[in-house]
Order: structure tokens, then C-alpha cells, then sequence
């Protein structure tokens, strides 16, 4: 029999005897006739027979035949060296034993080392096998295992990358730095995937600098990137807000003809959501839609977050709508976007309206759903309902966060309760969670908005002791609070502490401040040292700091230089980033200057009666698009009520009404003219009588049962979901004013009903206005209804504050005063009185009705007013004797003194 009939044989035999026993007992046989019968025995017939050793667990005998292949000779007396099979069936043999790790991966090593000896080239079997042993012996010695056969030479890069994408995958990231360093080292050169898979882990973690180090280095190679290169590459230039090259990446990609993905788009929007770069989101949307991709879960979700930010819920419910019709089911985080856009519109009903259908969804509601709704009533100052939230998320096993707690304080400090902030802040150290500086920069806040500063100074000292390091807000705080007493060098002193004991860099804000105090002062000199400073530093100011600047030449007279400044941020608007540094250019999105940089110069002609300049700067913030801003159009009514044109007043008033109750549509508008897709064009937009609620029925599951009774679900408010623009209340006050110098009562009647009707909150100065065109109107007994039913309690408040401050003995005393009467709502003013004295005086001089027998009709009217509202009457009669005694003092002081 022939050698290659042997071969044939035992190829027949392994293919058809499946019997491991069997088939070595074949085997053996074929072994055993072919010695006797004096044939050369090379190394294929070994090779089935080092198989079938193994196959039956007989390693050792293995081994004896592949010692033998090592010394097998050919014919001719040339030694010989195993084929690339031996080595691949003994390597594999020995990495899957684990009994001694360390024997066995000693003997891989020597295998393999015998391999390159015996210049046997490895194959693409012999890289899994060893693949596959690293990832067995991963946690049994694998790492340093690898590391030798790296120093030895034996691996070459597709090996090394195997490794790196196994290292990777089971979280060991340093670990795949270190090797991939060490591939560097030996001159082996990665490929771009083991690249991006590196980058991409990097970019996970947020380290960065790591990350561009790989990325220098693959740049450096020239290797020809993919999509899914460009992919981590813009994640990790957005992780260093490198906005423009994000965007250049984007455009290389299209350049060279590499399709972006999905993911490509979902990262850039993804960005422009959290900026609220709105124009920029949708039209890369628009690009993406046109080259065919469909927007996945993730964008939809970014667009959601992306209205949410600007309080656009229109457009947000629509993008909702369209994630449902393309049949993309939201995940929690969605219904969060949704909750966290509500909430910031102040919308408590869709809130809470979106949280039910969340439950009938089957998501259970997360810790920050709750907390989403706790800052809601955080910011209205309502803290029974975020206690109620509070409590209940405990109860449904949800551990409350710092976040949680933050809110709560802020709930309390927004109510006035600043005990119980602090007792808050007591329970949430005894939870066993960490205040943040945020959560001491809540308490500083208060103390200062209510010029407590001794106390902004011990919550400052309690931060220091819990080791909790401030921030700029923290420092910026208490120099604001020092500012608005007038004590610069403390704020100076502040100013310096951060930056030496600190080492925190001061940011356009805080430099905002101290030009603020400065300016207040006078001080221009100083203000401009700043601001001169401010700049050589590279910090870049605000519009705040222009509205500052502004404002104090303004108010100090320098008209002419606060114009000056206006002009030249009209023609440079890049002179300043407001409020968060972006880069406008790349977002080409040209920023808008708020209203208040022109506010204040406005303000300062409007009090110099110059209505024209003020006229003139209100049609250039027209012509350069501002947004609608109420106080501009109050500033503008004050002026003209100063000439006396009246009817100008009631003209100005009438388009402040409108634009407040008009409705903005413009992004809604961008919305639907990007977002025209190849998709179904039937499911881009509901039909007019489709609504939010009505689109969520196609989603609907059996709601969650632990919930059924959660205030989520059931509860339940009349609030409308729309809102209308809030009027200045000082505006109403300048409408009345102008109204009842022209003797149109009714028109004032007319206009407070309807804000009444609309719910509008009257401040002090309203009610006061409206009281004295009643009384100027001859309406006295309808005055004093009003004033005994909304301001009256506020004159018995001020009248206990002026009896215990009889005496005002220090500063202190004077500061604390000034503080209660600023809590005090509603009162009657001065002025509202003396009137109402006056009418009473009239009343009885003159017959104001026809008179009666013996009796006017007026003073039936004021004896029935007497004994409705005595406690008005009264507050009229001791302000008048008041004034009167006052007036009779001042006269003796001029006497005396040679006046008169």
C-alpha cells in the first residue's frame, strides 16, 4: 500500500468513526503495520495520531510523538521540523488546561518559541489559539504571559490587536494601554481598528489626553480611516467642546466619500441639544435626512432635550410625536427630557400628565423623574408638594440623591424657610449623602439675597470645616453681597483669597461684580482697572458686564459714553459670548444681544424726559431683531408719561398687550421646514385633532401596579396648558397714572377687569394706582373696599416694624428694619392715604349728592364708610395728622434758622 493510500485512509477514518477510542485504536494499528513492514513514517500520519491522543485526553502521549516529529529525519538523514498542525493541536492543549495556569502557559510560551526556531510560519489558527488562551488565562497570569512573548518578539500585530480588543473588552483599559505602548515600543504597527477601539474606550472614561495621544499616533501612521474612526474622533473632540473640529471632521468625511452613520449626526446634535444651538441641530438634520438616514432613538431623544432647553414644548411634543410614528419605542430618558421640558416651563399639569403615560408605558419612574419634579415646585416655593414627591419616591424603595436634597433646600429657601433648609441640610448629612458646593452655595445665596451676610459668613466657615472646597459661584456670592453693602475691600480681599488660597481662576462674572461696585460708587477709574484687567487675561466679557458698564455711565450722567458702548457691541456683537462661551462661528448662529445692554441707557433718557433717544434705541432693538422685551416697552411708557403724552402711554400699552399674549412659533416654523423626510410624509405631523395624549395610545401597556396609587397618576390640576406672557406690573401702574390724568375711568375699569380675569399678580404699587383713580373718580367707598381687603394688613405690619424700630440705636438696626418692611407684600402708600383724607375733608365741606333735610348724602356715606372700614378710616386720619404735624415741625426748624 501506497503512502498516499495510508493518507486517504485515515482521513476516511476521522471523517466517518466518531468514536475517539475507535479511532486511535485505528490509528495505532495503521502506526503498528507500517513499522512492520518497514515504511517511513513522516509527519501527517503523526499528526492523526497526536489528534487522537488528544481527543482522548492522553497529553502525555501526545507530546512523546511530537518529541518525535522534532527528531524525525527524512529519508535522505536531513532533520526535519513539525508542521505547523503539530504545533497548533499542542499549543492548544496545554492553554486549555487549569489545573496550573502558570506550567501551562510556560509551556505555551516554549511551544510557540519552538515554533519560530524552527522557522514554522504561525497561521491564522495559530493567532486564535493563542487569542483564545489569553482569554482564558486573562485572570490566571495572561497579562504577563503575553508581555514575555512581546519581549521575546514572537507576536506580531494581529495578535497584539486580538488581545487589546480582549483586554478591552473585559474592562481592562490601563491594561490595554500598556500593551498597546508596548507594541509601539517593538515597532508593531496597529491597525484602525485596534485604534478606534482604544479611542472609543478613552472617550468612555472622558480621559482625554490619553486619547489624543492615540489619536496623534494614528495620525501619524496615515492609516486609512472609517466611519466608525471619525465616529471617536468626534466624541472626543466634543468631550473637549472642540466644536469647530467636530464639524470639520464631518466635512472631511463627505469630502473623501466616507458615508457618515447615524451615530455620526446623533453626536453632533446630540451637542447642539445641550447648547440649545437650535438652528445648527435641525439643519445637520435636515443634511442627514436628505443623505437617507433615519434618525434613531438617540436623536430623537436630543431634539426632545434640545426643545426642552429652549422652552419650546411645541416643537418638543412634535419631535414626541414623530419618534412614535416612526415606531421608535422612547425610553425612560426621553420621558425625562419630556418632564424636565415641562417642568422648566413651569407647565405642572403636562408634567405630571407625561409621568402617567410614562407608567401606562410600563417604565417605572427613576430618582431623577422625581427630582424633576421637586425642583419644579422647588422654584414655585411650594415645599409641601416637593415633601409629598419626596416621600413618596422613598416609599416606592427610590433612594434619594444629592440632587434630591438640593431641591428640597431650594424649595425651602424659595419659601422663606430658611430653618428648615438647614435642617434639610442636617437630614441629608445623617442619609449618609455628601453636601456639594452646590448644596452650600443654595444656603449662601439666600443669606445674601436677604443681606444676612454675618450669617453668608458662617455658611461659608460650616463649608470650609466639611473639607468642601468653594467654587466660583461661591466666591462670586459673597463678593456680590459685599458689593450691595457697600464694603468693596472685603469684596477685593475676597476677590484676591480665591485666587492665592484657591488657586481658582476669576471668570467674567465675578470681574462683572466688581466693576458693578465700582461703578455704583463713582469710582470709573477703578471700574476700568477691572475691566482692563479682565481683558489682558483672556477672559472674555459677558453682555453683563456690557449692561453693567452700561448702566453705571448712564446713571452717573455719561449718556454719551454708554452710548458709545451700545454702538460699538451693535456693530461688534462679538465682542462679548453672554452668558456661556460658545463659538458663534461654527454654530453660525449669530448671537442676539439681550435686552438689557439697551435698557439702561433707554432708562437714563427716559428720566432726562429725552423721549426721542429712548424712542431711538427702541427702534434699533427692533431693526436688529432683540427678542420682545416687556421692561423696554415700560421705559418706554414712562417716558412719554413724563411729557404728558398720554395717549402715546395707552398706544404703547396696547402693543405690550399684544406681543405678551401673542405666540411665538418661529422654531416650531424651522422645526417643520427641516424636518421634510423620505419617510411616510402622513406620520411628520399630527392632524389637527391629534394630541400628545391621543398619539401615546399606540404605546400603551398595563400600567406598572406598585404605581397605581402614585401621586404621578393621580394627580390632577385645572391648569391651562398655556401660559401667557407676564406683564410688568409697573407698566400697569404707568397705565393708570396716564389714564386718570385723561379722566378715562372707564378704559381703566375696562383693562382691570381683564387683568383680573387673567389672573395677573398686582403688586403694591398697582393696587395703590387703582385706589387713587377710584378716589380721583370719585369712587370712595369702592377705594376703601380695596384697601381694606388687600392692603390695609400691610399697614398694620409696618406699624408694629416703626414701633419696635422706635429708636434706631446702630447700623444694624436700620439694615434689619429695611428688611422687614421689604417682606411686607401689600400695603397702603402714603400718597393713597392722604388722598383718601382729603376726599373724607371734602366730603364734608361740600354736598356732594343732593342734599337731604337736615343731612348732605355725603355724610350719610361717610358714616356708613365709618363703620365698614374703620380701620382704613383711621389709617387715613393718623397720616394725615402725621404729615400735618411734620409739616408744622419743618416750619419751626425754618423759623428758627432765619429762613422765614
Amino acid at each position: 500500500m501506497s503512502v498516499k493510500l495510508i493518507h486517504r485512509l485515515m482521513k476516511t477514518i476521522k471523517e466517518l468513526d466518531k468514536n475517539n477510542s475507535s479511532r486511535l485504536q485505528k490509528y495505532l494499528k495503521i502506526h503498528h503495520d507500517m513499522k512492520e513492514f518497514g515504511m517511513y513514517i513522516d509527519q501527517t500520519e503523526r499528526n492523526y495520531l497526536i489528534e487522537a491522543y488528544l481527543n482522548v485526553g492522553e497529553l502525555d502521549k501526545a507530546r512523546k510523538i511530537f518529541d518525535e516529529i522534532n527528531e524525525l529525519k527524512a529519508p535522505l538523514g536531513k532533520r526535519i521540523c513539525p508542521y505547523c498542525p503539530a504545533f497548533n493541536m499542542m499549543i492548544q492543549a496545554y492553554g486549555k488546561l487549569t489545573l496550573t495556569f502558570e506550567d501551562n502557559l510556560n509551556e505555551v510560551t516554549f511551544l510557540y518559541s519552538l515554533m519560530h526556531e524552527k522557522h514554522v510560519m504561525p497561521n491564522i489558527l495559530t493567532k486564535n489559539i493563542l487569542s483564545g488562551i489569553f482569554q482564558t488565562c486573562l485572570n490566571h497570569g495572561a497579562i504577563p504571559w503575553f508581555n514575555e512573548l512581546m519581549d521575546k518578539e514572537l507576536v506580531d500585530s494581529g495578535l497584539t490587536k486580538e488581545v487589546i480588543a480582549i483586554l478591552l473588552k473585559n474592562q481592562k483599559l490601563d491594561e490595554a494601554l500598556q500593551i498597546f505602548k508596548k507594541m509601539r515600543t517593538i515597532n508593531l504597527i496597529p491597525n484602525i481598528y485596534t485604534y478606534n477601539a482604544l479611542i472609543h474606550a478613552l472617550g468612555k472614561q472622558e480621559r482625554v489626553d490619553e486619547a489624543l495621544n492615540v489619536i496623534r499616533d494614528m495620525e501619524l501612521q496615515q492609516l486609512e480611516r472609517d466611519t466608525v474612526s471619525y465616529n471617536v474622533l468626534i466624541k472626543i473632540y466634543s468631550l473637549l467642546k472642540n466644536y469647530e473640529k467636530m464639524h470639520q471632521l464631518v466635512d472631511d468625511m463627505l469630502k473623501i466619500g466616507i458615508a457618515p452613520d447615524v451615530r455620526t449626526f446623533g453626536q453632533l446634535i446630540n451637542v447642539y441639544a445641550k447648547l440649545g444651538k437650535v438652528n445648527s441641530a435641525l439643519a445637520l438634520l435636515h443634511k442627514m435626512v436628505k443623505l437617507g438616514i433615519r434618525p434613531d432613538r438617540h436623536i430623537y431623544t436630543s431634539l426632545i432635550e434640545l426643545f426642552a432647553n429652549v422652552n419650546d414644548n411645541d416643537s418638543m411634543e412634535k419631535v414626541f410625536h414623530n419618534m412614535i410614528t416612526d415606531g421608535i419605542r422612547p425610553q425612560e430618558i426621553a420621558y425625562y427630557m419630556l418632564t424636565a421640558g415641562y417642568c422648566n416651563a413651569d407647565n405642572v399639569y403636562k408634567a405630571f400628565r407625561i409621568c402617567r403615560i410614562m407608567l401606562e408605558a410600563g417604565i417605572e419612574p427613576t430618582v431623577r423623574i422625581y427630582n424633576a419634579l421637586i425642583s419644579l415646585f422647588a422654584e414655585r416655593g411650594d415645599s409641601s408638594s416637593a415633601y409629598l414627591l419626596f416621600n413618596e419616591m422613598r416609599t416606592y424603595g427610590l433612594t434619594p440623591d444629592v440632587y434630591t436634597y438640593n431641591s428640597l433646600i431650594h424649595a425651602n429657601v424659595k419659601s422663606g424657610d430658611l430653618r428648615k433648609a438647614e435642617d434639610t441640610l442636617m437630614h441629608m448629612e445623617f442619609a449618609g449623602i455628601e453636601p456639594q458646593t452646590t448644596t452650600y452655595n443654595i444656603l449662601l445665596h439666600a443669606y445674601v439675597e436677604r443681606k444676612d451676610m454675618d450669617r453668608a459668613r458662617e455658611i461659608y466657615n460650616e463649608m470650609l470645616e466639611s473639607l468642601i472646597h468653594p467654587d466660583n459661584y461661591t466666591f462670586c456670592c459673597l463678593i456680590d453681597g459685599f458689593r450691595a453693602e457697600g464694603d468693596l475691600e472685603t469684596a477685593i480681599s475676597l476677590f484676591n483669597h480665591m485666587e492665592h488660597n484657591y488657586s481658582l481662576n476669576p471668570d467674567a462674572h465675578i470681574y462683572t461684580v466688581l466693576i458693578h461696585g465700582h461703578l455704583q460708587k463713582g469710582d470709573f477709574v477703578s471700574a476700568k482697572k477691572f475691566y482692563e484687567t479682565m481683558v489682558l487675561r483672556g477672559i472674555k466679557p459677558t453682555y453683563v458686564t456690557f449692561a453693567v458698564l452700561i448702566d453705571g455711565h448712564a446713571r452717573h450722567g455719561d449718556l454719551e459714553f454708554a452710548r458709545k458702548l451700545v454702538s460699538k457691541l451693535v456693530s461688534q456683537p462679538s465682542l462679548a459670548l453672554g452668558d456661556q462661551e460658545t463659538q458663534e462661528d461654527f454654530f453660525q448662529e449669530k448671537a442676539t444681544i439681550p435686552a438689557q445692554v439697551f435698557t439702561p441707557l433707554m432708562d437714563a433718557y427716559s428720566k432726562q424726559g429725552n423721549v426721542d433717544a429712548a424712542r431711538a434705541i427702541f427702534e434699533e432693538m427692533i431693526k436688529l431683531n432683540i427678542p420682545r422685551n416687556e421692561h423696554a416697552y415700560t421705559i418706554l411708557m414712562d417716558a412719554y408719561r413724563r411729557v404728558h403724552n398720554h395717549e402715546a402711554v395707552w398706544q404703547i400699552w396696547n402693543s405690550l398687550r399684544k406681543d405678551t399674549l401673542s405666540e411665538t412659533l418661529s422654531l416650531s416654523e424651522w422645526f417643520e421646514s427641516h424636518v421634510s423626510r423620505s419617510i411616510p410624509k402622513d406620520s411628520l405631523r399630527p392632524s389637527p385633532s391629534e394630541t400628545l395624549m391621543e398619539t401615546m395610545e399606540t404605546i400603551k401597556t398595563p400600567s406598572l401596579k406598585p404605581f397605581s396609587t402614585s401621586l404621578l397618576t393621580t394627580f390632577n390640576v385645572p391648569y391651562s396648558s398655556t401660559t401667557i406672557a407676564k406683564l410688568p406690573c409697573h407698566a400697569v401702574s404707568i397705565m393708570i397714572d396716564a389714564l386718570t390724568v385723561e379722566k378715562r375711568f372707564d378704559i381703566i375699569q375696562q383693562e382691570w377687569d381683564q387683568l383680573v380675569k387673567e389672573r395677573f399678580e398686582f403688586d403694591s404699587h398697582n393696587w395703590n394706582h387703582y385706589v387713587q383713580s377710584l378716589i380721583t373718580f370719585g369712587k370712595i367707598k369702592d377705594a376703601c373696599h380695596i384697601i381694606d381687603k388687600y392692603l390695609i394688613s400691610g399697614w398694620y405690619q409696618q406699624m408694629e416694624i416703626w414701633r419696635r424700630f422706635d429708636r434706631l440705636r446702630s447700623p444694624q438696626d436700620v439694615r434689619e428694619q429695611k428688611r422687614l418692611l421689604s417682606l411686607i407684600d401689600k400695603f397702603p402708600h402714603q400718597k393713597t392715604l392722604l388722598m383718601l383724607a382729603e376726599a373724607f375733608e371734602e366730603m364734608k365741606e361740600k354736598n356732594w349728592l343732593v342734599a337731604r333735610q337736615t343731612q348732605s348724602a355725603a355724610s350719610l356715606l361717610l358714616d356708613e364708610m365709618e363703620g365698614e372700614f374703620p380701620d382704613v378710616m383711621l389709617a387715613a386720619k393718623e397720616m394725615a395728622r402725621s404729615v400735618k404735624w411734620q409739616r408744622k415741625r419743618d416750619e419751626s426748624k425754618y423759623t428758627n434758622k432765619g429762613y422765614w
